[in-house]
């Protein structure tokens, strides 16, 4: 199967909360002696990775986690 690459618009709290969450990984990891950066992008495959299977609707229709 192809990659197909596709762009997400965030709205500007979303990118704000994503940069200040890598910014913060990465300075726990230099504190913790290890030299990775994490960008926004690696969060975001992070969750679609672990979360995206338990994305499912409730009986209102509604986006859930189950």
């Amino acid at each position: 199967m192809d990659t197909l690459k596709k762009t997400i618009r965030l709205k500007k709290e979303e990118s704000v909360s994503l940069q200040d969450k890598a910014f913060s990984l990465t300075k726990k990891a230099i504190y913790q002696g290890n030299k990775i950066v994490y960008q926004e992008s690696d969060i975001v495959h992070y969750i679609i990775d672990r979360i995206l299977e338990k994305v499912d609707i409730d009986e209102n229709g509604k986006l859930t986690i189950r």
